[in-house]
């Protein structure tokens, strides 16, 4: 119930960015707001993370609704890499839903490795890894050298 309730409130975090980035005029501050909020609850424990993480982890049930939530979730913060595409921040040679993809790979090994290790400030290794992944997202990165690759129409990732 505990992760179950986290859940329907990180959704709500990532679908009101969604909402915000239909009308921005760059996406950076927009998934960066996001990102802290996605925060402002596992941030309060260490230990509490790692012990929903681990439970969804070694429980089947909760580990496929923990990979339901991401895929949804997933979904909304692809759009908010559409409009990144759209403005011209966000690289095109890589679907919205990589982009997602890479960026709940980021935030969510940013969360884990924190809730395993000393105490530390939480908002300021979100900072940094978001600075290095908008760096990868951003306009200028191409995966080939010239950049040419055109934008993929599969959907899965």
């Amino acid at each position: 119930a505990i992760l179950e309730a986290l859940a329907e409130r990180q959704l709500g975090v990532v679908k009101a960015a969604e909402e915000r980035a239909r009308d921005a005029s760059s996406v950076r501050p927009v998934l960066l707001e996001m990102i802290h909020g996605l925060a402002e609850r596992p941030a309060r424990s260490q230990l509490l993370l790692r012990s929903l993480m681990g439970v969804a982890m070694t429980n089947n049930a909760l580990s496929n609704f923990l990979s339901r939530v991401l895929e949804g979730g997933r979904g909304h913060v692809a759009a908010i890499m559409l409009r990144g595409q759209e403005l011209g921040e966000l690289r095109t040679d890589l679907l919205p839903v990589e982009l997602a993809r890479v960026l709940q790979h980021g935030i969510f090994g940013t969360h884990m490795i924190w809730s395993l290790s000393a105490p530390r400030d939480l908002g300021k290794w979100l900072d940094l890894t978001f600075e290095i992944l908008w760096r990868g997202m951003a306009a200028d990165g191409t995966l080939t050298s010239r950049g040419t690759r055109p934008l993929r129409k599969e959907r899965s990732v």
